[in-house]
C-alpha cells in the first residue's frame, strides 16, 4: 500500500537509517579478560558513540559490547546497553536493540536514563510496525518526561506513529505540542515536515502545503525551511503555482508550467547558491539565462546587478564595477540598489582589491548616505584607505564611521584604528584623543586594553612629553597579565633608558625578560639589546655572554646573526683578534698538549656540523677520538662522526663509525641511540635484515629506554619494506607495530603512527576491513587527546585519509563523507582538503544527502 511506503520514509527520515552496505566480516576484535578501569570504560563508550555518529556501526557495536561485557559500574553498564541498542536500530536489528534494552531495563535509575531507554524502546518498537506499544511508551513523554532533553525527540516519534496510524489528528496534535513546549528544537519543524509528507502522500494537498508552509515561515534560512519550501514548490508546481527555490536547474530548464519571471528567480536562487561554493562561472551561466528568462525590466535589474557583483567574484573586477553602477542608477528599489552595490565593495575589500573597494565604497555613500548599510560602507571605506597609506584620509573615514556605528565592540575596534590611522600620519595629537576615547568607551579586556596604553605611550613619546610616556609604559610592564604588549612596554623602557645614556637602568629592564619563560623572539631582543650595551661599557665578557646565549638558545631569531658578529668583536676585545673559529683554530696550533683540546676539536666538529660541513665535521670528529681515545669526548666524537657522515649520505662510512664506537666505548651512554642510528643507516643501504638485527638490540638490551618505542617502530618499517617482496613480513611488521601501539609509556605520536602503520599494513595483505579500524582508532583517539602534537597531527590525518579512502572504494560515500567532516572540524593543515573531498562527494553523489 501507498501509506506502507509513506511508513518507511517516515523511518528513514527519523533516524532509523538503513546501512548503506553490508559490513564485512569481523577480524581481529579484542576480548575483555577482566573488568575495565573507568578510563577505558569512557574510553570505549566515546569511541562507539563516535563510530555509531558516523555510522561505523560494526565498529560501534563491538567497542559497546566490550564495555557492556566489561562495565566497572551499573551506570556504565545501563549507559553501553543503551548506545548498544541504538546502535542495533541503527543497523536495522530492532529485535535484538528490545532485547538488550530489556535485559538492563530493571538496572536504570534516575529519569534521564529511564527517559532514554522508553524513547529506543519506542523506536525498536516503531521499526517493529508495534505502533501501538510504541505509542503507549512514548506518551509519557507529554507529562512524566516532559522536562527531558529528549522529550522533543520522543514526541517527534509519537507524531510519526500517529502518522503510520493514519490518525492525523492526533499527528496534528503531537505537532502542536512541539511547537508550543520545543520551538527551537530541530524535532518540531522535523515532525512538522514528515506530517506534511504524509499528508501529501495521501492526497491531502492543502493540508501537507499549509504543514510545509508553516515550516518554511518558521524555519526560514534553515535546512527544514529549505526543504519545506522545496515540498511547497512541487505541490503548488501541481497547482499551477510557482514559487522561487534553489538548485532545480532541470526542472527551470523543462517544466513548461512556469511563468518567465518564476523562471528567472529561480536561476537568480541558483545563481546564488552556486556562488556561495565560489563556482562562479556557472553561477554567472545562471544569470545569463536568468537575463534570458526574464521580460519584466525590474527583475532584468536585479539580476544585472547580481551578476555585476558575480563578475567582481569571477575576477571580472572592471566589468563588474561598470554594470554595477550602470545598473544601480536605474533599480526602482533605492534599498536593493544600495544593498548590491555594498555588496560588491565588500567583496572587492575581502579580495584586498583596496583602490576600487575604496571608489566603490565612497560612490555608494554619495549615493546611499543616511540608508541602511552606511556605517559599513564608512568603516569599509576607511579600512582601504588604511590599506593604501592614505592615513589622513583614513583617520578622517574612520571618525565619522565612529558617529554612525551603534555597535560598542565595533565603536570600540574603529576608535583604535582612527588612533592608529592618526598615528600613520603624524597627527600625533589626534592619535591621543582617539586613545583616549577608545579607553573611555565600554571596556574592553585585557590584551585590547594593554593595545591602548601601549599606543598611548608612544603617541605621548611622540609628542615628546617623555615622561608621561614612560610612566604609562611602566606602569603597563608592571600588569600581571599575559598580554603580548607587557614585553613591548618593556623592551620600550629598556631603549629609552639607553639612548639617554641611562645604562644600567636599561640592562634591568632587559634582564626582565632574558629568562626562559619569555617568548623567544623578545627574549633574543632582549638579550641582544643588554649585549650591546654591555659591549659599549666595556663589559666584554658579560656581553660575549648575552650573544652566545643567542646562538646556543635561540639561532632561529633575528638577532642571531648580529650577535654571533658581536662574538667576533668581544673575542678581539678580551685579545683575540681574529672571529671565533679561527681562535679555536688557532688555539689548537699554539696549545696542542691542552687538556681543553678535544674540547675545541669537538666545537670545531660541531660548528662544521651545524653548518652545513658535514664531511669537515666528520674528519674533525674522527681525527678526536683517533688522537684522544681516553678522553670523555672521544665516545661522543665517534657517534657524531658517524651522524655527519649519515648528514653525507655517506652511509658505509657511517655505518663504520658506529662499529668502532660500540667496539671501543661498549659502556658507552648513548649506546641505544648509537644502534638506532646504526639501523637507520643499514636501511638507506638497503640491508634491511641487519637493520633489524639492529634495532631488535636496542629492544633486547634497552627496553626500558625511549630508544626501544622508537626501535620497534623502525623494525616494523623494514618488516614492511621486505613485504613487497615476501608477504609473509607483513605479519612481522604487524607484530612489532601492535607492539608499540600498545606501550602504554610510548609517546601518543609514536602509538598513532604504530596505529596507522599496522593499518597500512592489514591493507596490504588485503583486509580492508581491519585496516579501517585501525586507521579509525587514530582517528578517533587523536579526537580525544586533549593537546596533540604536531606529528600526531600527521597520524591523523593520514589515518582519516586513508580511512575515507577505502570508504569511498567500497562506495560508501556518507562514511568517507563523515570522515572528511572530522578532518575539517578539527582544523588541521589537511582541513581544506577534507573540505573539498566532502564537496567534491556531495556534488558527485548528491543523491546521497
Amino acid at each position: 500500500m501507498r501509506i506502507t511506503r509513506i511508513i518507511g520514509i517516515l523511518a528513514l527520515l527519523g533516524g532509523l537509517a538503513t546501512v548503506a552496505c553490508a559490513q564485512e566480516a569481523d577480524v581481529e576484535e579484542r576480548q575483555p579478560n577482566a573488568k575495565l578501569t573507568a578510563e577505558e570504560a569512557d574510553r570505549l563508550l566515546t569511541t562507539g558513540r563516535a563510530a555509531l555518529e558516523d555510522g561505523m556501526y560494526r565498529m560501534a557495536r563491538h567497542r559497546l559490547g566490550e564495555l557492556l561485557a566489561g562495565a566497572p559500574d551499573r551506570k556504565r553498564q545501563v549507559e553501553a546497553a543503551l548506545w548498544l541498542a541504538r546502535t542495533h536500530c541503527a543497523e536495522q536489528n530492532p529485535r535484538k536493540a528490545l532485547a538488550v534494552l530489556h535485559d538492563h531495563a530493571p538496572q536504570v535509575r534516575g529519569a534521564a536514563m529511564t527517559a532514554d531507554y522508553a524513547l529506543t524502546t519506542a523506536q525498536a518498537q516503531f521499526a517493529l510496525g508495534e505502533w501501538a506499544s510504541a505509542a503507549e511508551g512514548l506518551e509519557a513523554f507529554k507529562e512524566k518526561y516532559a522536562e527531558q532533553p529528549m522529550a522533543p525527540a520522543a514526541l517527534h516519534l509519537l507524531a510519526q506513529v500517529q502518522v503510520a496510524q493514519t490518525n492525523w489528528a492526533a499527528a496534528r496534535e503531537t505537532a502542536d505540542m512541539l511547537t508550543a513546549r520545543w520551538a527551537d528544537a530541530p524535532d518540531m519543524p522535523a515532525a512538522w515536515f514528515h506530517l506534511a509528507t504524509a499528508l501529501a502522500a495521501a492526497g491531502q494537498t492543502n493540508d501537507a502545503l499549509s504543514a510545509f508552509q508553516f515550516v518554511a515561515t518558521n524555519q526560514a534560512g534553515q535546512v527544514w525551511g529549505e526543504r519545506a519550501e522545496l515540498q511547497v514548490f512541487e505541490l503548488k508546481l501541481r497547482m499551477g503555482e510557482y514559487p522561487p527555490t534553489r538548485e532545480l536547474v532541470q526542472t527551470l530548464q523543462t517544466n513548461g508550467n512556469l511563468s518567465a519571471e518564476a523562471r528567472a528567480r529561480g536561476y537568480q536562487v541558483v545563481a546564488e547558491s552556486m556562488a556561495a561554493e565560489t563556482n562562479y562561472t556557472q553561477a554567472l551561466q545562471m544569470m545569463d539565462k536568468a537575463l534570458a528568462a526574464t521580460t519584466d525590466p525590474a527583475t532584468r535589474l536585479a539580476s544585472q546587478a547580481q551578476k555585476a557583483y558575480l563578475l567582481v567574484c569571477a575576477g571580472q573586477t572592471q566589468a563588474g564595477i561598470l554594470l554595477m553602477r550602470e545598473v544601480v542608477t536605474q533599480l526602482p528599489d533605492p534599498a536593493q540598489a544600495a544593498q548590491w552595490h555594498l555588496r560588491m565593495a565588500a567583496e572587492l575589500a575581502v579580495r584586498e582589491q583596496w583602490t576600487e573597494a575604496a571608489a566603490e565604497y565612497q560612490v555608494w555613500l554619495d549615493a546611499f548616505e543616511r540608508m541602511p548599510g552606511t556605517a559599513a560602507a564608512r568603516e569599509g571605506l576607511a579600512d582601504a584607505l588604511l590599506a593604501l597609506g592614505r592615513f589622513s584620509e583614513a583617520a578622517a573615514a574612520y571618525s565619522r564611521a565612529v558617529v554612525e556605528q551603534t555597535n560598542a565592540t565595533r565603536r570600540l575596534l574603529i576608535l583604535q584604528q582612527q588612533g592608529d590611522a592618526h598615528f600613520a600620519a603624524g597627527e600625533f595629537q589626534s592619535a591621543h584623543a582617539a586613545y583616549l576615547s577608545a579607553l573611555e568607551a565600554p571596556p574592553p579586556a585585557g590584551e585590547e586594553t594593554d593595545r591602548i596604553l601601549y599606543q598611548l605611550a608612544e603617541t605621548e613619546l611622540a609628542m615628546d612629553d617623555i615622561a608621561a610616556g614612560e610612566i604609562r609604559l611602566l606602569e603597563l610592564s608592571r600588569a600581571a597579565t599575559d598580554s603580548a604588549f607587557i614585553p613591548k612596554a618593556i623592551m620600550r623602557l629598556g631603549e629609552l633608558y639607553d639612548a639617554r645614556g641611562a645604562g644600567e637602568s636599561a640592562i634591568e629592564q632587559y634582564s626582565r625578560l632574558t629568562q626562559t619563560n619569555t617568548a623567544s623572539a623578545i627574549r633574543s631582543e632582549a638579550l641582544f639589546a643588554r649585549g650591546m650595551i654591555r659591549y659599549r661599557m666595556g663589559l666584554f665578557p658579560e656581553a660575549l655572554a648575552d650573544f652566545t646565549r643567542i646562538r646556543d638558545e635561540l639561532p632561529e631569531t633575528p638577532p642571531a646573526a648580529q650577535a654571533m658578529f658581536m662574538r667576533g668583536w668581544c673575542l678581539y676585545m678580551l685579545g683575540k683578534d681574529v672571529a671565533a673559529l679561527q681562535v679555536c683554530q688557532q688555539f689548537l696550533e699554539d696549545y696542542p698538549n691542552s687538556e681543553f683540546v678535544p674540547d675545541v676539536h669537538f666545537w670545531l666538529g660541531e660548528y662544521a656540523f651545524n653548518h652545513g660541513d658535514f664531511a669537515g665535521a666528520e674528519e674533525r670528529f674522527v681525527q678526536l677520538a683517533t688522537d684522544h681515545p681516553k678522553s670523555p669526548r672521544a665516545a661522543d666524537a665517534l657517534f657524531w662522526a658517524g651522524r655527519a657522515a649519515v648528514a653525507a649520505r655517506h652511509y658505509l662510512a657511517a655505518n663504520e663509525h658506529f662499529n668502532h664506537l660500540m667496539e671501543r666505548y661498549p659502556d658507552y651512554v648513548r649506546l641505544a641511540e648509537t644502534l638506532l642510528a646504526q639501523g637507520d643507516v643499514l636501511s638507506e643501504l638497503g640491508q634491511f635484515p641487519a637493520a633489524i638485527l639492529a634495532f631488535n638490540e636496542v629492544i633486547v638490551r634497552f627496553p626500558q629506554q625511549p630508544e626501544a618505542w622508537v626501535a620497534w617502530g623502525r623494525k616494523g618499517d623494514c618488516q614492511f619494506t621486505l613485504g613487497q617482496e615476501n608477504p609473509a613480513r607483513y605479519e612481522e611488521a604487524l607484530l612489532s607495530y601492535r607492539t608499540l601501539a600498545d606501550s602504554a609509556g610510548a609517546p601518543f605520536d609514536l602509538r598513532l603512527q604504530a596505529r596507522f602503520k599496522t593499518g597500512r599494513s592489514l591493507e596490504k595483505m588485503g583486509r580492508p576491513t581491519a585496516a579501517l579500524d585501525r586507521y579509525l582508532e587514530v582517528v578517533y583517539a587523536f579526537l580525544q587527546e586533549p593537546k596533540p602534537d604536531a606529528e600526531a597531527t600527521v597520524w591523523f590525518t593520514r589515518a582519516a585519509f586513508s580511512a575515507a579512502g577505502l570508504q569511498e572504494k567500497a562506495g560508501r560515500w556518507n562514511e568517507a563523507y563523515n570522515i572528511y567532516r572530522r578532518v575539517s572540524d578539527s582544523g588541521v593543515a589537511a582541513a581544506s582538503e577534507a573540505r573539498a573531498r566532502m564537496t567534491r562527494i556531495r556534488q558527485d553523489h548528491w543523491n546521497l544527502f
